[in-house]
């Protein structure tokens, strides 16, 4: 099976704190205090035969509305997105078959700033 789409669908922010570190710049000092998040990109993957064509599925309105739905869900709080994902699945391993796999990859890592 080779992965045959791996396409970002959406992105999001959750889990905004503070880190405890701080910094004093210039003079009077004027403190800033860093801050972190965990920042997410969900991408769509769907794996099959090497060299199989699913464009045909990924230009159905049904998929466009899905993507629509998942990324809605994934900037309003992102705890639901992967519920959003799991129910419209079947738009496309409906029109996919059997031999291919949908899936989600949620690629998130933690960034860090100053205020």
């Amino acid at each position: 099976m080779a992965i045959l789409v791996n396409r970002e669908i959406a992105i999001y922010d959750d889990s905004v704190q503070p880190t405890g570190g701080t910094k004093v710049d210039g003079f009077p000092p004027l403190p800033h205090f860093e801050m972190k998040k965990l920042h997410h990109s969900l991408h769509l993957v769907i794996s099959g035969p090497e060299g199989a064509d699913v464009s045909a599925c990924l230009q159905q309105a049904g998929y466009a509305t899905f993507i629509a739905a998942v990324a809605a869900v994934a900037v309003t709080g992102g705890a639901a997105a992967t519920a959003a994902f799991e129910a419209g699945v079947g738009v496309l391993t409906q029109c996919l078959g059997d031999k291919f796999q949908v899936s989600m990859s949620d690629q998130s890592n933690w960034e860090t700033w100053w205020t």
